[in-house]
């Protein structure tokens, strides 16, 4: 039988913390929140509503790699529920998305869309990745 080993892999793995989106300074719109080099893979990532927001519609997702933005790649605005306290993860609370992603074709970043500016709460988004190529 023929091999097809891969020497590919990777024995570590980055996590990342965007600065905080508050209601204060969130306005409508994309935000750029971590940039993502090329050949990560990544795991999972995770929303932490700190402070409950007074509004429901932000979605996290990617832009980059080549590829045409996708703002609910890892989170839609009903997944992220920013009107209740606690953490999502992307790869156990997600249905309709996907909790990981391959930057295979150069670099991107991880994103917020906002769908009104809001006053009051606070989200912190984190991302874990490995690169491997």
């Amino acid at each position: 039988m023929p091999d097809f080993f891969s020497n590919a892999a990777s024995d570590n793995f980055r996590l990342l913390k965007s600065k905080p989106l508050s209601g204060t300074a969130a306005t409508a719109g994309t935000w750029n929140l971590m940039r993502i080099p090329k050949w990560a893979f990544i795991s999972n990532v995770w929303v932490m509503v700190e402070t409950a927001c007074n509004v429901e519609d932000i979605t996290i997702g990617w832009s980059g790699n080549t590829e045409t933005a996708v703002p609910a790649g890892f989170f839609s605005s009903d997944i992220v529920d920013a009107k209740t306290v606690g953490y999502k993860s992307a790869v156990s609370d997600t249905i309709i998305s996907f909790g990981q992603k391959y930057f295979d074709k150069g670099t991107g970043a991880i994103t917020a869309t906002l769908g009104t500016t809001w006053t009051t709460g606070k989200i912190i988004v984190f991302c874990q990745y490995s690169v491997i190529r």
